[in-house]
């Protein structure tokens, strides 16, 4: 199963973000008690103590909580932004043996904003831009007090056994505000 992890303050943008939901896909929306959270069919809404800064205390407490199996993958996807329309082929890849599978990411207008590069390297990569393995990464968590707390996320990852870099955008940066 492929998790699409999303840690919510913004709970006005989850309909759009809803539509792009690929049916392959489990999404989660973490959310702290005072958020007031629509019902969405597609959605799993889970309260969590903190989301925290950038969403990363709800990803751990979401991976500290739930039952993963190995075969699963994590998605972390923001409450501002999208699925690109062509994430879909990422499904194709779930079945492959990696730590790691990771891509590039367009900003809004379609402009590319960061280019998958070889190597995984700390503020070339964003949240949106990878899915990692539990079976390989059960060990690792966000880092709760960084900004950059996807790419250090990614990084550890991409140690923890092979990774697969596409040469495809499927990923935006603040679709939504």
């Amino acid at each position: 199963m492929l998790y699409l992890i999303t840690s919510c303050s913004r709970p006005e943008n989850l309909q759009i973000i809803s539509s792009t939901i690929p049916s392959f896909c489990r999404w989660i929306v973490l959310h702290e008690s005072h958020i007031v959270m629509p019902k969405i069919d597609n959605m799993l809404s889970i309260e969590c103590p903190k989301t925290g800064f950038v969403g990363a205390d709800g990803r751990n407490f979401f991976v500290d909580n739930y039952p993963l199996n190995d075969e699963d993958w994590l998605f972390s996807l923001d409450d501002d932004n999208i699925i690109h329309p062509d994430f879909s082929i990422i499904q194709t890849l779930l079945s492959c043996d990696a730590s790691i599978i990771h891509w590039g990411q367009l900003n809004k207008d379609n402009s590319i904003r960061l280019r998958p590069l070889d190597q995984i390297i700390l503020d070339t990569i964003d949240a949106a831009c990878f899915i990692s393995k539990w079976q390989y990464n059960k060990s690792v968590r966000y880092n709760t007090s960084a900004y950059n707390y996807d790419g250090l996320y990614a990084i550890e990852c991409a140690k923890n056994g092979p990774k697969i870099k596409l040469q495809n955008y499927l990923a935006y940066y603040n679709y939504l505000k």
